[in-house]
């Protein structure tokens, strides 16, 4: 929810079919998921493409900072995702840097930083 009243529904399930949801309740589902990248999209070009890969670079970088950093147990198999994400487009993204910082590095509407 913005300050303006406006919202965005996020967080849709990857796969709607192996959660035993009705056809109307995947059905739903899809036209709020569209509504939300039509949404996304209007606010600035590309605007889903973009946060898509804002959030498959937290993926990775959860995949690997939880158990390399946080639980101190050497998970070797994370860290090439983990990588790619921190030096895409010149390290846009590192990940020693906060969230909101991140953001608006990514995006340029006031909206999505």
């Amino acid at each position: 929810i913005f300050e303006d009243g406006d919202v965005i529904p996020l967080g849709f399930p990857r796969s709607k079919c192996s959660q035993g949801l009705t056809l109307d309740q995947i059905k739903s589902i899809q036209i709020l998921e569209q509504e939300s990248i039509s949404k996304l999209n209007a606010l600035e070009p590309n605007g889903f493409r973009k946060w898509s890969e804002y959030l498959d670079t937290c993926s990775a970088y959860l995949d690997c900072g939880l158990p390399n950093f946080i639980e101190e147990r050497l998970d070797l198999p994370s860290f090439p995702s983990f990588l790619k994400e921190a030096l895409k487009d010149g390290a846009l993204r590192w990940p020693l840097q906060p969230h909101g910082s991140m953001l608006a590095r990514l995006f340029t509407s006031p909206k999505m930083v």
